[in-house]
């Protein structure tokens, strides 16, 4: 028995939060079938207990109060106090939602007001596009030729150096 080693005890330390979550997880292997603890649902929002609708133990003086009294006034002080901070917190948090939807509005009607225009601006430009292909179509297709082209006027072809006040005499299918 001399020659046998035993294993050293293991040093207990604090797990760091990966180290207790790898433990949880490696429990959770050993046994699939054991139910898994689920943190408690959390309320939405604290609620305030109502105001009470008759208060008992009330003092008129503080003569002849018992050891008891002033704890039951602080419990009461402090449900009225939490009472009055919630409805307080309610009342900033409708105020603080109020203004964020009055600013989202005004931010997103100036957004459309933008998008608007800038939709118009590509719009009158395809159409201006569409309406010069057209023409350069119309322009360029041999069949578009007038039946009376004798009829019409020529125009005259300005040459580079002609001065502005002598015509120039080339005609323009020349």
């Amino acid at each position: 028995m001399e020659g046998e080693s035993r294993p050293r005890p293991r040093v207990k330390r604090n797990l760091t939060p990966a180290e207790q979550q790898a433990e949880k997880i490696k429990e959770m292997y050993e046994d699939p079938e054991k139910g898994m603890a689920l943190p408690p649902e959390m309320p939405e929002q604290w609620k305030a207990y109502a105001p009470p609708e008759m208060v008992k133990h009330v003092q008129g003086s503080t003569a002849a109060v018992g050891s008891g009294a002033f704890h039951m006034y602080k419990m009461m002080r402090r449900f009225e106090s939490d009472r009055i901070q919630a409805m307080q917190a309610e009342a900033d948090r409708i105020q603080a939602q109020a203004a964020f939807d009055a600013k989202r509005d005004a931010q997103a009607q100036l957004d459309e007001a933008k998008t608007s225009k800038n939709r118009a601006k590509r719009e009158k430009k395809k159409r201006a596009q569409q309406r010069a292909k057209e023409a350069s179509s119309s322009t360029q297709t041999p069949n578009a030729e007038p039946e009376a082209a004798d009829d019409l006027p020529r125009k005259r072809r300005v040459v580079a150096g002609a001065s502005s006040d002598a015509p120039a005499s080339a005609p323009a299918d020349a």
